[in-house]
């Protein structure tokens, strides 16, 4: 049998670690597969196990088994599976430990529970479980169609165990998560697996109405799995993961699939779960895209079936399923060929029967047409048709098609038995550039002389080419294939012989690497040779065309090809003919038709000069007898030369003008003579030369040659003579012969015959070239001739043949022409380059004249010029590649499952993406007409195909086609069961009143049963008139509102079963009253009540309300009610979804309704929050307050949801957009849920009301009397205990607010309130309450005695200028009388300003330089009596700018400078300045600045003495400042220096650090002038008076000036960061943390740069010092701090530094738990072989401990090599197939102790043949 696998032995699947109790049985399996079969040998710690008593050996395919019964102890070990062939050798190694433990509970796996196929919606959550008991417990593994489930899954797809549960849980489903997901559960005694599906409907799906019912469907799926998974096929996915590949009989498949993994996966095609073996029709091999095609070559109905690509390596398996189907021919043959076995020397004979006698078939061997000869006989008689293969030979062994004229096809293969051939080879063999081939042929008995030929010549042993014999096994082995290597490879051995096409592919991508190894092979003056060698393969060899050399000038930019040509094709090229001279630079790349690679420059420059050469030569001028004519010649350089007519050297003259310019030659010939007819012109310069025959014309005649219609047809054969005649009148005359304008030469080619008025031209053995327009010339006159050689046109039709063919991507490409003659080879080429045997995509069909090249499955990179040539003649054609356009919908299926039931009809339906699109429906490959039963549909995009009564004939495979593209549709008729209940009649008759509703009902059998209802024979949708009802086994079709256009017949149908009703419809009595609309619209907002209302005619009517169909039910939002004749439906705060139709019905009769709830307009504010909460203390007020959104909107207020009324203690309030409510003295019975409610909306509050805490001091008493006379100010004032207290002032319980008469003072715990100019109205209850506490006031307040003289006005108007004094003056009664002046209700005091006299009675206020600002109310006030001033200040011309404040105040601190500053009006104002009256002039400390009009003062160094009133004065006015200076407080320490120098390396920290005198001063730090704020880099310190800024991985970046500032002071600081010299490792953390256990070693590593750097060790800030318990190490560049026997002292911060960096550590000990068993010991070694498992195991004190383990330190997680167990006490960790990378250090972890472990992972003794192959498989082994 020959395998896809060609070569060594391969592992697929290896033997898995089994832990087994004593007495049991144990298997080890494993697939192995190999060219030729490899031999399989089983070992036991390297001794052979023969197949004996206890050891059976089992080879099933490629599956090979070792069984030991009756296990014994002395059976633990490693066994080994050797398999080794001709080619070479691999193995596989398992470990196997049998147990002591009792047996008697082990059982293989079972399952308790299965998983069950469900369905969900997208989005929603999926989850499988079961449950599967076994002993030892099994473990159990998740996979969806076929791949593992995992980690890479995880979070969304997790597996969940709990003791024999196991659960698979998908979060979040999406579309692609559909499929089938299997469970297995697998121990040492054996396997078990469930499976079930999963379909996810999207969005659209499942608002769609519900169709058939999805269980049937998934348990169809469910069963053709597990009957695929019991015949060994592989699992695959029940929707679009399986493709469908259909093709005719007798036509090619091709089947690809696409791997990627690490290591590369070895992939297999099977068929229906068999290896499919590459054959005559079978090829197998990887394409230029690297897909793994699997080519089924003239398909036959055999060839039907699911072809699965199955991919592994060592981390998993995958699989990718399609099915394939063969489709009849259109027309069929009654009776197809067979396949055929015969003897060589004998005769084969294929018949098949065609359907009509007159059918013409042609018989074919393959892509070779056959004829009738003494080889093939041919016959027909009637409808039958026959072959005859005589004298039967290895070469017949082929396939062979029998075609008709309609292109149907059959096919059978033959097979000639050779009389000593047992193994041939393959039709195809297929491999990629850089692999090796291997060509394997066995003999029946050894026969020779044997031979390998490659293209028919003999193959010989040596280089990459290995000949090997074994017996009767014969191998030619080809290594580091390349594309060189393609053709016929032969193997014949005496009289036997066989064959293969063998096909290298090359990857498709430019050159990866430049090429190599430049050299300079020679050089001149003007040329250099240079060359190189290809670029190195690598691991894909990739074609090389050719290479691409360009020069560069030095100096230049631009780079230029040296060759003219696309590329050279060989690794060296001479450079000459340079335009000019310089130093050139040369470079070199590889190309491909996919790209070049990267450039390799030649090192240094080479220098050429430009080589003497013709540039351009010289051109055949027309001249005119008489004339001038011109001929010029350029050179590649300057150089004389020499004019030379008929061999004559020419001087310069008045007839040859001679010029020489550069390179430039020029002759000019004037009055050119008709004798130059036909001489020879030519120039020579330094052995270099350009010639033409000069042509003069008659004058007259044009110089254009005559049109090629006058030219004579002359028509020759292919290397035959032609034959030129020409007739002369002049017999003497002298005739030249021209071809294409230039004379022909004498010579053996061309020959002259005259004869007597005649002149031949004889053209010998006439070739391409020779075609083309021959003259005859004489004295002027001429004679054309147009000469055609025949046989150059080999093709018909050529004008309209060729040209472009268009193409779709994936379809097929066809280029057909017809030759002139029949069985002419032909050679099709693609861009120049020949198409061979090595892509499988080209096939090339010659039929008589008739030539085809067919391209499959075109694709993009296929575009380019298709050329087919015979001889040196072709026709040419241009592909061009589209996309194709979508037929079908994106949302289409390609493949669908229906059911039917017989009797029903059966819908298959699609949708295609035009409307306009045809479709033809096929069922199983033939084509469908419409008919009685079949029916097809077109409605827009949809497509539909019905099965009218459908029977068990129609099941089947349906396809509906367009376009070339398909959906797929699985058809499954079965019988239909009992639908109906047996009591159910099957017709009944209803009737019902108009406007009525009126149900039809009926019984099915099956709860589950879906019905659909027919009307008159349509089907019936649901509506707002038609609703369906499903209660159990009950099914209703309610007619709402029926009329008489409802009677009719309905049936419920269901399973092609049905049930009919005959409904009348009558006409009602009249319910509702006349004047009641039928239909009424009714609007709400949301959150309000909508009432809908109608009248009855009879008020005992009872009516019942409906919403959408749906009966309503009184509730506490919807409330019905019912007066006189009046009904009403209330729904209360109605929302959106309470909007819909309605209807109140009686009596059969209804009134509508249509409710439409609106989202009410925005009542409350945007900033209003929707819920408060509020806190209040007993007895206190508490108020609730929102805002709504216009000022006239009503609020209603609840609590607990009753409506609230204001009362003494509820109080409601609306001031402008603001809603209140007050609860006054609230208590505990006031907490709860208040709302605010309008237009539907409203806003929440929480109240809690707690018990007050003391609120007013001790002392306070509750109550207090005040007297007070009127006029004067009344004050009450009480104590409260905290000074933070705030407070509210009540009279008669409302609330005070401070204005010009109510002051309120709060210093410190006192609270007072001032009634200014009290009154008889101000007498009354006051009250000062917090927190719901109170301190009450009586207030009496009583007419005072009379204060001014009584001639005194009350009230007096006083006017001054702006810049004057204002005096406002009073008389009072008595001299002693002391007044006060307010000015705006603000006590006035004296100052520089105001001054206040007292002269006897008379009382004066004088406001000195008066301003606007002084404008106001006056009031000159004595015993609660006042006098009133109005005073009005007006303005003088403005002398100062108006934004400027007349009076500002200023502040400085002394010794710093104080500036004053004002604003004039114009630019040339001067100014003067005073201080306290006297003018100030400039000093060393009073410095005056005017700048535009910008007046300033500056008092330098300022002190005390400067204190006082300033002012700028000019036109009369003036600006006043009040300049203070005080003291400052010394912020910073004494001894902290003004200025510091802070130095720090790049990623060290920088600290800035300063002392201020107080430990509460803040202060602010800035960098060059801009602030600081604390950030992750950023830190600021402050502990006691120290501050500190912290830059952390300070940067160059972080470099400046610095400052800290408090109090108007600041310390400077200057910071430098220099990048530091690495000292710590890259990769090493500034941080870490360690936690250890007392009385354990706690170690903390870190690793520098630099071997040799010396480290300092701290702890919180110490350093440490080696001792006892203190242990410094350094090992190369390690550092450790070792503490020894760490107890809770040791905890705490260390560093590790050097070089001013540092490594910090924070330590945690903590007191350890026993973790571990006493017995277990803290290490072990563990040893194992390379490819065995090896187990690490250890004991837990507690059974439910959980342990971590590590290796080399790193935590590791289960996988597919690393299993974790636990199983009471004890814990395992088992490394499968352990390699040397698994060596090292491992330890299992729990609470901070571990035990540790060594495993050493050595390699096997290992024996091999060929190590070229070892090397292949086991990269790294030596043999």
């Amino acid at each position: 049998m020959d395998h896809s696998f060609s070569g060594a032995p391969r592992f697929l699947t290896r033997p898995k670690a089994f832990v087994v109790s004593v007495g049991k049985d144990a298997t080890l399996s494993c697939q192995i597969v190999g060219n030729p079969r490899p031999h399989v040998s089983w070992e036991k710690d390297r001794q052979p196990v023969e197949a004996g008593a206890r050891f059976r050996l089992a080879q099933d395919g490629d599956i090979y088994r070792l069984t030991i019964l009756d296990l014994a102890l002395g059976d633990s070990g490693q066994y080994v599976c050797r398999a080794r062939n001709a080619i070479g050798e691999a193995f596989a190694a398992v470990g196997l430990q049998v147990d002591a433990e009792a047996a008697c509970a082990e059982q293989a796996p079972h399952f308790l529970l299965r998983p069950t196929s469900i369905r969900v919606r997208e989005g929603a959550d999926a989850t499988f479980s079961c449950r599967v008991r076994g002993s030892p417990p099994p473990a159990v593994s998740w996979s969806k169609d076929g791949r593992r489930l995992g980690a890479p899954d995880a979070p969304r797809v997790r597996v969940e165990e709990q003791g024999e549960a196991s659960a698979l849980r998908i979060r979040a489903a999406r579309p692609r998560d559909g499929g089938t997901y299997e469970v297995r559960a697998e121990n040492p005694l054996g396997a078990a697996s469930a499976a079930a599906a999963l379909v996810v409907d999207s969005d659209t799906e499942a608002a769609s109405p519900p169709g058939a019912s999805t269980a049937a469907l998934l348990a169809h799926l469910q069963q053709r799995r597990e009957a695929m998974r019991a015949e060994g096929v592989p699992a695959s996915p029940p929707s679009a993961g399986t493709r469908t590949c259909t093709v005719t009989e007798g036509k090619h498949a091709r089947l690809s699939c696409y791997v990627t993994g690490e290591p590369k996966p070895e992939t297999v095609w099977k068929k229906d779960g068999q290896l499919v073996t590459e054959g005559r029709r079978h090829v197998v091999y990887e394409d230029a895209q690297e897909n793994f095609v699997l080519k089924i070559l003239f398909c036959k109905q055999s060839d039907r079936g699911l072809y699965t690509c199955t991919a592994s390596n060592l981390v998993g398996q995958t699989y990718s399923s399609v099915l394939v189907v063969v489709r009849e021919p259109t027309v069929p043959f009654k009776r197809r060929l067979r396949d055929l076995e015969v003897r060589e020397k004998e005769s084969a004979t294929f018949q098949c029967e065609v359907q009509q006698p007159t059918t013409e078939a042609a018989w074919f061997k393959e892509e070779t047409r056959l004829w009738a000869s003494a080889k093939y006989g041919i016959e027909e008689e009637g409808t039958e048709r026959r072959l005859t293969v005589r004298n039967v030979s290895a070469d017949d062994d082929a396939v062979y098609i029998c075609e008709t004229t309609e292109g149907s096809r059959t096919v059978a293969e033959l097979a000639v038995q050779g009389r000593n051939l047992t193994r041939k080879l393959p039709r195809k063999t297929a491999v990629r550039a850089g692999d090796t081939a291997i060509f394997c042929v066995e003999l029946a008995v050894p026969e020779g002389p044997v031979r390998w030929l490659r293209n028919q010549e003999e193959v010989v042993a040596g280089g990459r080419v290995a000949i090997a014999a074994e017996g009767t096994c014969h191998t030619l082995t080809i290594f580091q294939c390349s594309l060189e290597d393609m053709g016929e490879v032969v193997f014949m051995a005496g009289d036997s012989r066989t064959s293969t096409q063998f096909c290298v592919s090359a990857p498709r991508r430019p050159p990866l690497h430049p090429p190599v190894d430049p050299v300079v092979k020679a050089r001149t003056e003007s040329s250099v040779t240079l060359g190189w060698y290809p670029p190195p393969h690598g691991d894909r060899p990739v074609t090389i065309d050719g290479y691409l050399v360009e020069k560069k000038r030095l100096g230049t930019y631009a780079w230029s090809r040296c060759h003219e040509t696309e590329w050279v094709a060989t690794p060296e090229l001479t450079v000459a003919g340079v335009t000019e001279e310089g130093d050139f630079q040369f470079r070199v790349s590889a190309v491909n038709s996919f790209g070049q690679s990267p450039y390799l420059e030649f090192p240094g420059t080479i220098h050429l000069a430009p080589q003497l050469a013709v540039r351009t030569p010289l051109k055949a001028v027309s001249a005119v007898e008489g004339g001038e004519a011109t001929f010029s010649v350029d050179l590649t350089v300057a150089s004389a030369g020499e004019w030379f007519l008929d061999g004559v050297a020419l001087k310069a003259s008045s007839v040859y003008v001679i010029r020489w310019d550069g390179t430039r030659h020029t002759l000019t010939i004037r009055e050119v003579p008709a004798s130059l007819h036909g001489a020879q012109l030519k120039f020579v310069a330094d052995g270099i030369e350009s010639s033409i025959w000069v042509e003069v014309q008659a004058p007259g005649l044009t110089a254009q040659k005559p049109p090629a219609v006058a030219a004579r047809e002359v028509l020759a054969r292919l290397h035959e003579e032609a034959q030129l005649l020409a007739e002369l009148s002049d017999q003497a005359a002298a005739v030249t012969w021209l071809k294409d304008g230039r004379a022909l030469p004498a010579g053996p080619k061309y020959q002259v015959q005259a004869s007597a008025g005649q002149r031949a031209l004889l053209v010998r053995d006439v070739v391409q070239d020779d075609a083309g327009l021959y003259e005859c010339v004489s004295r002027g006159s001429r004679i054309a001739y147009q000469l055609s050689v025949q046989g150059l046109t080999s093709f018909l039709r050529k004008d309209t043949a060729g040209g472009c063919v268009d193409a779709v991507v994936g379809a097929l490409a066809q280029f057909e022409c017809e030759t002139t003659e029949a069985h002419v080879p032909v050679r099709w080429f693609k861009d120049g380059k020949e198409l061979g045997g090595s892509c499988p995509r080209y096939s090339q069909e010659d039929v008589g004249t008739q030539h085809r090249l067919v391209l499959a499955s075109v694709s993009r990179q296929d575009e380019g010029t298709y050329s087919c040539r015979v001889g040196e003649d072709s026709m040419d054609f241009h592909l061009r590649v589209s996309e194709p356009k979508a037929v079908f919908a994106k949302e289409q299926p390609a493949r669908s499952e229906v059911k039917a039931q017989a009797g029903a009809s059966a819908t298959l339906s699609c949708e295609v993406a035009q409307a306009q699109t045809e479709v033809t429906w096929f069922k199983d490959g033939k084509k469908l007409s419409p008919s009685s039963q079949v029916h097809v549909e077109a409605k827009g995009c949809r497509r539909q195909l019905v099965v009218r009564q459908a029977g068990q004939a129609d099941s089947g495979e349906y396809s509906c086609e367009a376009g070339g593209q398909r959906v797929s549709f699985r058809l499954d008729i079965t019988e239909p069961k009992a639908v109906f209940a047996k009591e159910q009649p099957a017709h009944s008759e209803v009737k019902a009143q108009a406007g009525a509703s009126a149900t039809l009902s009926c019984e099915v059998a099956q709860a589950q049963t879906e019905v659909t209802w027919f009307k008159d024979g349509k089907k019936l949708s649901p509506s707002s008139q038609v609703h369906v009802e499903a209660k159990g086994c009950r099914r209703q079709l309610v007619v709402r509102q029926a009329g008489q256009a409802d009677s009719g017949e309905y049936s419920c149908e269901a399973g092609g079963q049905r049930v009919s009703f005959r409904l009348d419809v009558t006409e009602p009595k009249v319910v509702f009253a006349k004047e009641q609309p039928a239909r009424s619209e009714v609007k709400a907002q949301a959150g309000a009540s909508a009432t809908l209302s109608c009248e009855v005619a009879q008020a005992q009517t009872e009516v019942t309300w409906f919403k959408d169909g749906k009966k309503l039910s009184p509730s506490s939002q919807v409330h019905v009610e019912a007066k006189g004749c009046r009904r009403q439906l209330v729904v209360r705060q109605a929302g959106q979804a309470d909007s819909g139709e309605y209807s109140c019905e009686a009596g059969g009769q209804r009134v509508s309704f249509r409710l439409d709830v609106t989202e009410p307009k925005v009542v409350f504010a945007k900033e209003q929050p929707a819920r408060s909460e509020v806190k209040a203390q007993a007895g206190a007020s508490a108020t609730l307050s929102c805002e709504v959104a216009q000022a006239q909107t009503e609020v209603t207020w609840f609590k607990d949801g009753k409506k609230l009324s204001p009362s003494s203690q509820v109080h409601v309030e609306a001031k402008g957009c603001r809603r209140q409510l007050v609860v006054r003295q609230a208590g505990q019975a006031d907490s709860g849920e208040y709302s605010c409610e309008a237009g539907g909306q409203r806003v929440s509050f929480r109240l809690d009301v707690t018990e007050p805490k003391a609120v007013f001091a001790k002392e306070q008493p509750a109550r207090s009397e005040v007297k007070a006379q009127a006029g004067a100010s009344a004050t009450l004032s009480c104590e409260v205990a905290q000074a933070q207290t705030e407070v509210t002032w009540f009279k008669d319980g409302k609330k005070l607010s401070p204005s010009s008469q109510v002051h309120v003072e709060a210093k410190g715990c006192r609270r007072q309130l001032v009634v200014r100019q009290a009154g008889q109205a101000d007498s009354g209850e006051y009250s000062c309450e917090a927190g719901g506490q109170r301190v009450s006031f009586r207030l009496d307040v009583t007419e005072p005695k009379a204060v001014f003289a009584k001639e005194q006005p009350a009230r007096s108007e006083v006017k001054a200028q702006a810049g004057a004094s204002a005096t406002l003056s009073c008389e009072v009664a008595q001299a002693q009388t002391e007044v006060t002046w307010f000015k705006d209700g603000k006590k006035l005091s004296p100052s520089s300003q105001v001054h206040v006299e007292a002269k006897g009675c008379r009382r004066q206020l004088v406001v000195r330089q008066a301003g606007q600002a002084d404008s106001g109310e006056y009031s000159c006030e004595a015993g609660g009596q006042r006098v009133s001033f109005r005073l009005d200040v007006t303005e003088p011309k403005a002398v100062f700018a108006k934004e400027q404040p007349a009076h500002s105040e200023v502040k400085a601190q002394a010794g710093a400078s104080a500036t004053l500053s004002c604003e004039v009006a114009q630019a040339q104002t001067e100014v003067t300045w005073f201080k306290d009256g006297k003018k100030l002039s400039p000093s060393s400390q009073v410095h005056v600045e005017a700048k535009g009009c910008r007046r300033q003062l500056v008092v330098r160094q300022a002190g005390q003495a400067d204190s006082g009133e300033y002012s700028c004065e000019a036109g009369g006015q003036r600006v006043s400042f009040r300049l203070d200076v005080t003291e400052p407080k010394a912020v910073f320490a004494k001894e902290q220096p003004a200025r510091s120098e802070v130095k720090a390396q790049a990623g060290a920290s920088a600290t800035l650090s300063c002392e201020v005198a107080q430990a509460q001063t803040e202060v602010t730090w800035f960098k060059d002038g801009k602030k600081l704020s604390p950030s992750s880099q950023v830190h600021v310190e402050a502990k006691g008076c120290r501050r500190q800024l912290v830059v952390r991985q300070a940067g160059q970046a972080d470099s400046g000036e610095y400052s800290c500032e408090a109090g108007g002071q600041r310390v400077s600081f200057r910071l430098d960061v220099t990048e530091p010299k690495a000292v710590f490792a890259k990769e090493q953390p500034a941080h870490s943390e360690v936690k250890a256990q007392v009385g354990a070693s706690a170690t903390l590593s870190c690793e520098v740069a630099q071997a040799q750097t010396e480290v300092t060790w701290f702890k919180d800030g110490k350093k440490l010092s080696p001792s006892s318990q203190v242990h410094v190490e350094a090992k190369g560049c390690r550092r450790q701090l070792v503490v020894r026997q760490a107890g809770q002292a040791d905890s705490g911060e260390y560093s590790c530094e050097a070089g001013g960096q540092r490594v910090s550590f924070r330590l945690d000990v903590t007191e350890p738990k026993a973790v571990f068993a006493k017995e277990q010991p803290a290490r072990s070694e563990v040893k194992a072989q390379a490819g065995a498992s090896a187990t690490l195991s250890c004991e837990v004190a507690q059974a439910q401990t959980e342990v971590t383990w590590f290796k080399d330190g790193k935590k590791l997680s289960p996988s597919s090599q690393v299993h974790v167990e636990a199983k009471g006490c004890r814990r395992q960790l088992v490394v499968r197939q352990a390699g040397q990378a698994d060596s090292g250090e491992y330890s299992c972890e729990a609470g901070g102790q571990r035990v540790s472990f060594r495993l050493d992972v050595t390699e096997p003794v290992l024996t091999c043949q060929h190590s070229s192959f070892l090397d292949l498989l086991f990269p790294g082994a030596q043999c």
